[in-house]
Parts: C-alpha cells; structure tokens; sequence
C-alpha cells in the first residue's frame, strides 16, 4: 500500500474523487443491460405460466368430462344391475328386467311386483261349454233353457 500523502489542492482532490467514480462505475457498467435483461426473464417467465395454466386447464376441463361421462355410464350400470336382481327376485324373465321403472329399489320391487301379476294366469274362469259335448257350463244353460 501506498504511503498516504496529504491533498493540497482542489484539483488533486477532484482527480482522486474522479479517479474512485471511475472505479465505482466500472464495478456496475453492465447494470443496465442485467436489468433490461431480468425484466425480459420476468415477461418471459409469466408467458410460460400462462402457457401452463391454458394447458393445464384444458387437460383438467378434459379429466372433468371424462369423470363426468365414467359416472355416468357407472351409475347406469348400477341401475341394470339392480333392476336385474328386483326382476330375479320377482321370478321375471330377464328380457323384462328393463322395463322395470322406480328411482330406488322399493320402486322397483313395487313395479316388479305388479309386473308379476299381470304375467301370471289369473285363477282359471268356468268354461263356457264343455270342450269334448259343446254342451254344459254358462253356455249350456242357457241353451238348455232356450228349448
């Protein structure tokens, strides 16, 4: 280090003070350019995210649908499955099964229900004559009655 010397000028005083500014100056010449340089890293950064979330929300507004159409097709299959059993249940034929119509299971058990008496006979009626004569029964009566 040099030896310190006393300043006894003003102009010796502003070339030292230059002198120091100089050096200052250097250290953060390129300042400017850094500083162009982060604001074009922040726009670029911000584009990027917004590429991003637009990406993003088109595969979520996918998965959405796709959520959408699995529950749906899930829930229909739930109310095959249940108005398979009702039907099972009530001894229908399966290719009855979806005709079956209720919200939830008592419905459909009701409906089964009265499905199942329209497909089973009736108690049989008195014949109207008798199959082998043709006479006898309601019809025979009155015939009879008649002559």
């Amino acid at each position: 280090m040099a030896e310190f010397t006393t300043i006894e000028t003003q102009e010796e005083l502003n070339r030292i003070i230059e002198e120091r500014l100089r050096r200052e100056r250097e250290k953060y010449a390129d300042y400017e350019a850094l500083k162009a340089d982060s604001a074009a890293l922040r726009e670029l950064k911000g584009k990027k995210l917004d590429e991003q979330v637009t990406a993003l929300s088109g595969q979520l507004q996918t998965a959405q649908t796709a959520l959408s159409e699995m529950q749906t097709r899930a829930e229909k299959a739930e109310r095959s499955l249940l108005r398979s059993r009702v039907a099972r249940e009530a001894n229908l034929p399966a290719e009855l099964a979806d005709r079956l119509t209720g919200d939830d299971e008592a419905a459909l058990k009701a409906d089964a229900e009265a499905l199942g008496k329209l497909l089973r006979p009736a108690a049989p009626a008195a014949p109207l004559a008798e199959p082998e004569t043709g006479s006898g029964g309601a019809w025979g009566a009155m015939s009879a009655a008649l002559k």
